[in-house]
């Protein structure tokens, strides 16, 4: 990755734009908010500095990378678990983790997947805790990232009614 505009970000600017690169390309603040788990408060000067950088431009009321470069190249360096490296983690996942992990990659609140699957918010978390330990990783920034790369290209990660 060219990282000669990513240079002297702080890490917290840094994390954000490595979260926003697994979302659509045009994507909203709240989406961020979802994702991070953050509140909007917590993310607007990690914004206005990849604002100000020209990293992250506006898009009516959305956000989107001023160069999708940067955007591929935050994507494709996004680092692989220790599971991933071993042993192919996703592989570890059942079909439900798999359908859970990408709605969560989706940016959707445990609420919302537990709608989409017919499951409690509960029974939601306790998968999430089972896939976090699978893969070795511990944030849904992570998760997200997983995700996108083990999207298929013609569909959602895993089929399934919505």
């Amino acid at each position: 990755m060219d990282t000669a505009e990513l240079r002297g970000l702080s890490p917290s600017t840094l994390r954000l734009l490595q979260s926003a690169a697994t979302l659509e390309p045009d994507f909203h603040l709240l989406d961020l908010v979802r994702l991070m788990r953050r509140p909007a408060t917590a993310l607007i000067p990690a914004i206005q500095e990849a604002l100000v950088r020209g990293l992250l431009v506006r898009a009516g009321d959305e956000l989107r990378f001023g160069s999708p470069e940067v955007r591929a190249a935050l994507r494709a360096a996004a680092p692989a678990t220790p599971h991933e490296d071993r042993a192919g983690g996703w592989d570890l996942l059942s079909e439900q983790e798999r359908r859970i992990a990408g709605l969560v990659g989706r940016a959707l609140t445990n609420r919302q997947v537990a709608n989409r699957i017919g499951r409690s918010p509960y029974t939601v978390n306790y998968h999430l805790r089972r896939i976090f330990r699978k893969l070795g990783i511990v944030s849904r920034v992570e998760l997200a990232s997983l995700a996108h790369r083990h999207e298929q290209p013609d569909g959602p990660v895993t089929a399934g009614p919505r």
